[in-house]
């Protein structure tokens, strides 16, 4: 059996979404994030004593507050990802890798192949 036929018909239609790929890459960009904001997290938290009810209150604040920028940082990623982008437009171009250079001819490249 062929898998289209179990997706439901609208459902490929939302996958196919701009908005869909956008989701896909908040979730592979919210990786690094989080593990960035879970390593100022943990400097931050050793910096602070943990010797009186103050400093206390302080490194709950500040653990708090790691935790309230994920989904920030998730909300705003999304609005920074370019909609409609294909993967490959955001992954840089490599000498030699064919897969990852621009199918496009550069200006420079189509004045070079025309006679002169």
């Amino acid at each position: 059996m062929h898998f289209a036929a179990l997706v439901p018909s609208g459902m490929t239609e939302l996958l196919a979404s701009p908005a869909a790929a956008r989701l896909g890459w908040v979730c592979i960009h919210s990786l690094w994030q989080a593990a960035a904001v879970a390593a100022a997290l943990a400097v931050a938290l050793r910096l602070i004593p943990r010797q009186s009810a103050g400093t206390l209150a302080a490194r709950y604040r500040l653990a708090a507050t790691a935790l309230a920028a994920l989904p920030a940082a998730a909300v705003v990623t999304f609005f920074l990802v370019p909609v409609g982008s294909p993967a490959g437009a955001l992954l840089p171009a490599r000498a030699g890798n064919a897969a990852l250079t621009p199918a496009t001819p550069t200006a420079a490249s189509t004045a070079a192949a025309t006679p002169s």
